[in-house]
């Protein structure tokens, strides 16, 4: 192996494409099997770049781990379950879906309901506008340092293209 070979060199990409080089770089030394240039290049950068990786993932906005949302989730259900139509013995009815069925006190329920979405406006708003939160913040750019190759020619044959490509997207 020829470590000298291998340079840091400063690249540009938007944090999607940073997420996806980064899981790739992870896939191939995890799962496929690379040359050893390869691989020391591809650790030398994960190792580098881990904690900037961590950020872009704590950065996409998932309503599943907002704790906001799920409070609402919670309060939504109760108040489903205290105005769910029952049979004879007490029983919630529930539709094919295992949903409970709400009839008997409908407007009862969008009255609570409603008063709960006005609590919640904040989160929810949030919720619904997550794809494009997501697709604004995914987009942004970001300055990186990698481990590549000093020139393109000196790169061996068994490269896998999307690797070559994140490694010298300016020469494409």
């Amino acid at each position: 192996m020829n470590k000298t070979a291998i340079v840091e060199k400063n690249i540009q990409l938007t944090q999607l494409e940073f997420k996806s080089y980064f899981e790739t770089l992870n896939k191939y030394i995890n799962v496929n099997g690379i040359n050893s240039e390869l691989t020391y290049a591809a650790v030398k950068t994960i190792k580098a770049l881990e904690n900037e990786y961590q950020d872009v993932l704590k950065g996409i906005y998932n309503p599943d781990n907002d704790p906001k949302f799920q409070e609402y989730k919670q309060e939504a259900q109760k108040i489903l379950i205290s105005k769910a139509d029952r049979d004879e013995q007490g029983n919630i009815k529930v539709d094919a879906n295992k949903t409970p069925i709400v009839t008997e006190q409908i407007v009862e329920y969008q009255n609570e309901m409603k008063e709960l979405q006005e609590k919640f406006a904040d989160v929810l708003q949030k919720v619904n506008g997550a794809n494009e939160y997501n697709f604004n913040y995914l987009n942004q750019p970001r300055d990186l340092k990698i481990y590549t190759w000093k020139s393109i020619e000196e790169v061996p044959n068994e490269i896998p293209g999307v690797i070559m490509y994140y490694m010298f997207r300016e020469e494409f």
